[in-house]
């Protein structure tokens, strides 16, 4: 008698166990579609996400230009004759390559495709701008191999050890005004920058 209840006892705590056990698993499928559901209904108010096939900048391009041709500051002619004297002296020797149509807004340097060396970056934009900076170069070896165009642009490094990086936008291009777009680009098999994840955030 005693056997059949200890067995009854045992059985009775597992059977309870696996009743609690099934209880959490739906609770925490439950609350996780009611996230999901939340997510979905408040991205437009804070942010919202896409990867892949689902990344709308398209302003951007991958080339092999090389920088050369470039203008002495007589030769340039324009209504902006401080603001082309003062990019000479800040940046003489990408200068006469940009000016007369855009003014070189600053140059950073950041290694996008990981191989120990920084690359340059130049910011630039054209006279009376409103966004600075409206376009970005990337060059290494004295050519341009990536260029991207929006307003208020930057590039930070993308803190992953694939070649890549992260551009922010102002999101002009997405008729978002308050607020900015972070595009992930990473490098392919056709040695191409990519946008492979965008982040919408308004403020």
């Amino acid at each position: 008698m005693t056997r059949i209840n200890k067995k009854s006892v045992y059985v009775l705590i597992i059977a309870i166990l696996i009743i609690a056990l099934c209880a959490t698993i739906i609770l925490l499928i439950k609350d996780k579609n009611k996230l999901k559901s939340y997510t979905s209904n408040t991205t437009n108010e804070i942010s919202s996400t896409r990867t892949s096939v689902d990344c709308l900048f398209s302003d951007y391009d991958n080339l092999d230009r090389k920088i050369c041709g470039q203008r002495l500051e007589s030769e340039i002619k324009s209504n902006y004759p401080e603001y082309v004297k003062d990019n000479f002296k800040k940046y003489p020797d990408l200068a006469g390559y940009y000016l007369p149509k855009n003014f070189v807004d600053n140059i950073m340097f950041l290694d996008v495709d990981k191989d120990g060396q920084d690359e340059k970056i130049v910011y630039y934009s054209p006279p009376g701008g409103n966004a600075p900076s409206r376009n970005i170069d990337i060059i290494k070896n004295d050519r341009i191999i990536f260029s991207a165009h929006g307003g208020n642009l930057n590039i930070e490094n993308n803190n992953e050890i694939f070649p890549g990086f992260i551009l922010s936008d102002s999101g002009l291009v997405l008729l978002k005004l308050e607020g900015y777009t972070e595009i992930k680009f990473r490098l392919n098999a056709d040695d191409e920058y990519i946008p492979y994840e965008e982040k919408d955030t308004k403020y």
